[in-house]
């Protein structure tokens, strides 16, 4: 069963160029999380950047 699972860790790790085929599951997850977070917070601050411009020209 484990055998299964580090083999998807590891197929899975080469969408990453800096990471190694070999790297524990975890590591992919952070880097995940970070790719993630990353994405939102840029979404989140353009969003936010027009909404408060918005506002300070709309009063």
């Amino acid at each position: 069963m484990n055998e299964k699972s580090n083999m998807a860790d590891s197929t899975g790790s080469h969408a990453f160029g800096n990471m190694s085929p070999a790297s524990p599951s975890y590591l992919l997850e952070a880097e995940l999380d970070r790719e993630w977070e990353r994405r939102h917070r840029q979404g989140d601050a353009e969003h936010s950047s027009v909404s408060s411009t918005e506002e300070e020209f709309g009063t």
